[in-house]
């Protein structure tokens, strides 16, 4: 067991720190992100909204250095600040809301930051302005200037993945400005990756909604980017949706639940907040269950843009950043993941999936060699994979997503079935974990 773990610890770091040779680009198959090398990209997001604004340099460097040391890849962030409210510094992202005139001490301020996320050989989700804040303000010519002049000052930034709109229902009448802003990008030499951020749905608990379901076939829409705050189940089910579209594009699970436990702020009422372990179900779930290329993680003092400096320092030490940015990256370094393709039609995991729109869904993943796969079960119980599936004898390990810790797995072997029972409870008392399936080489 000692050898096993040290084995696959040394995997997992060889597997989750390599750096991107940026920029990134789709991969052959639409399934994923691979860097300028073409080595696959592992997306890990933590979402900081009001990064270039409600911090100091100081404060957004010591922000980025700790995702980065958790194992985080990538940055998500609002190029311009909500509701245009000054930053740090006190200067604002536009002179005139309606012809987007950018005033230069914002933005120098933003390159600096992004400067630094560049360092740590991280990526960076940026929403070029976020739609519900200045849509209504901006002209269809002003935006697309604007689009322009930011495509032109970063077209050499090749971590920048661009992104266009910003957490609000899609109208029709919107289109020519999400159009003017994309193609503006490009005209100013922003030849980057890019996508649309899409609105959460309501009523909440809602499966949300997704790039695709409006901009699929948008020539500037490389990868889909998908919000939705319901079970784990439901939402592995909408990233699906997307995952089966063609052609084939990438799917991003932009937006899940973010964690946060004592949320008492009465501006802030609707309930899209969750402890750790539902954090784990989404992310798991709409990765091994729905096709997700990558998720966003976050926390409510962490992208809300009027926290104090108390409760985002509080927020920076939560364990859900150490259960996905540390645990879940290096499990996933461990394996060609890649390969990852959902078990939808039930041919891998055989019994004990649970109800599959809620969060009680086990969810399997195989390589598409048939190597290896992943079952994520959200809680104690009972499951059976079918053994003939794979290309070669079976070697199970169960994971512990709490601390990454990993530990052998018995199976009963009937008829080609193999059955498991998940441990009782994981470092934190939760009952999930990952079953690991390898075959030997």
């Amino acid at each position: 067991m000692r050898r096993l773990a040290a084995g696959l610890f040394a995997m997992a770091l060889a597997g989750s720190t390599a750096a991107a040779e940026f920029p990134l680009k789709v991969s052959a198959d639409g399934r994923y992100l691979v860097d300028a090398a073409g080595a696959p990209f592992l997306f890990v997001g933590d979402t900081h909204w009001p990064l270039l604004w409600h911090y100091s340099f100081d404060e957004a460097r010591e922000i980025i250095d700790d995702r980065a040391a958790k194992g985080f890849t990538v940055m998500l962030l609002s190029v311009g600040a909500f509701s245009d409210r000054p930053n740090a510094q006190g200067h604002r992202s536009f002179s005139d809301r309606a012809k987007l005139t950018p005033i230069e001490e914002y933005f120098t301020h933003a390159d600096r930051v992004l400067d630094h996320i560049e360092s740590r050989g991280m990526a960076t989700y940026a929403v070029a302005l976020w739609w519900n804040q200045f849509n209504r303000q901006a002209t269809v010519e002003g935006i697309g200037e604007y689009g322009r002049w930011l495509g032109e000052r970063w077209a050499d930034r090749a971590n920048v993945v661009w992104v266009i709109g910003g957490d609000t229902p899609y109208r029709e009448s919107d289109l020519a400005s999400y159009r003017a802003l994309a193609n503006g990008i490009r005209a100013g030499g922003g030849k980057q990756l890019m996508s649309w951020h899409p609105h959460g749905g309501g009523p909440m608990r809602s499966a949300g909604h997704s790039s695709s379901e409006y901009l699929h076939d948008e020539p500037w829409l490389d990868f889909s980017s998908v919000q939705g705050h319901a079970e784990g189940g439901r939402m592995a089910a909408r990233v699906l949706q997307d995952y089966n579209r063609t052609p084939a594009k990438p799917v991003l699970m932009v937006e899940p639940w973010y964690y946060w436990t004592e949320l008492k702020d009465p501006r802030f009422g609707f309930p899209i907040h969750a402890p750790e372990l539902r954090i784990r179900q989404s992310m798991y779930q709409t990765r091994l269950g729905g096709g997700s290329m990558g998720e966003g993680h976050g926390a409510w003092p962490l992208w809300f843009h009027d926290s104090s400096e108390e409760q985002w320092r509080a927020a920076l030490l939560q364990k859900s950043a150490t259960h996905i940015g540390t645990h879940m990256t290096n499990l996933l370094g461990q394996v060609e993941w890649w390969k990852l393709e959902p078990d939808t039609e039930g041919q891998l995991l055989t019994s004990g999936a649970g109800n599959p729109n809620g969060w009680d869904r086990t969810v399997a993943a195989g390589a598409s060699d048939r190597s290896f796969a992943m079952v994520y079960v959200p809680n104690q119980t009972e499951l059976a994979v079918d053994a003939t599936w794979f290309q070669g004898p079976v070697q199970a390990t169960w994971n512990d997503p709490t601390n990454g810790s990993m530990q052998p797995a018995q199976a009963t072997n009937a008829n080609g079935e193999l059955t498991f029972t998940s441990p009782n409870a994981n470092h934190e008392g939760d009952g999930d974990f990952v079953l690991l399936l390898t075959t030997s080489d």
